[in-house]
């Protein structure tokens, strides 16, 4: 099964683990491991309603609250290539249930790629 080029330069996903990682200091780490599953071809997660599968929901366990996936972070994705996908942004269940669609999309303009 081949794998994902994930692509991580990324300004609103960067902020977005930095705020992560100042309350959860693995969560850069529990998110890295998880993103290579995904190059070695393990599931992107789920598609988003209403984007036409372009963005996909990931769920990552948290070392530092020893929580399920279901129960931790989750990974936006956003996909235009086949096989490549660019992280977008990163959040913690607890604290946001999820983002709105029109939001993904403004954070996806943002990485200026060639459509």
């Amino acid at each position: 099964m081949s794998g994902y080029n994930i692509h991580e330069d990324n300004s609103s996903y960067e902020r977005a683990l930095k705020r992560l990682t100042k309350k959860y200091p693995h969560a850069g780490q529990d998110i890295k491991e998880e993103c290579e599953r995904i190059k070695h071809g393990s599931n992107i997660g789920n598609c988003i309603p209403g984007s036409g599968c372009k963005f996909h929901k990931l769920e990552v366990a948290s070392s530092d609250l020893q929580r399920s996936k279901k129960n931790s972070f989750r990974v936006i994705f956003y996909s235009l290539e086949p096989k490549d996908l660019w992280l977008l942004f990163c959040y913690f269940k607890g604290e946001q249930q999820s983002v709105p669609l029109q939001d993904l999309w403004d954070m996806a303009k943002e990485l200026n790629i060639k459509q």
